[in-house]
């Protein structure tokens, strides 16, 4: 996977909506090392959502991995945590920065759930319009 491709999933993958708890503004950087290595970043600014490629300078913290394991955190199926504690997730920044990236990862989860829990509205709507609809007479019957 490119560089570029990542950073199109990452967008895609990363919903983009208000996030409830998120604060005024926080920046993360990214840092994919090995295959797609690069820079982006993912800033929350008044509860709007930005993935972009480029470094962040000014950004509250780092956080350094494979784009596998991110395109799992972003996915809900691993624990940031538990991915740090393995040495699979490098955390860099100011002193605060751990505690940023745990504010992070909550915020990630909770966009996820949001993100789903829409899709599964949207989907139980659709549905009973479908049900609705009676299958068309038969008029086809063989007359003996």
């Amino acid at each position: 996977m490119t560089y570029e491709e990542i950073v199109k999933k990452a967008k895609e993958y990363i919903p983009t909506e208000a996030v409830e708890g998120a604060p005024e503004h926080m920046a993360v950087e990214f840092r994919i090392e090995g295959e797609g290595e690069g820079t982006f970043y993912v800033e929350i600014s008044k509860g709007v959502v930005r993935v972009e490629p480029y470094n962040y300078y000014d950004h509250d913290c780092r956080l350094i991995s494979s784009a596998e394991l991110f395109f799992k955190f972003c996915e809900g199926t691993l624990d940031a945590i538990e991915a740090y504690t393995l040495g699979k997730l490098r955390v860099e920044g100011p002193a605060d920065c751990i505690e940023k990236s745990l504010l992070f990862s909550d915020l990630v989860k909770k966009a996820v759930e949001q993100k789903k829990a829409g899709e599964a509205e949207k989907a139980a709507t659709a549905a009973p319009a479908a049900q609705d609809k009676k299958p068309a007479p038969n008029n086809n019957k063989k007359k003996k």
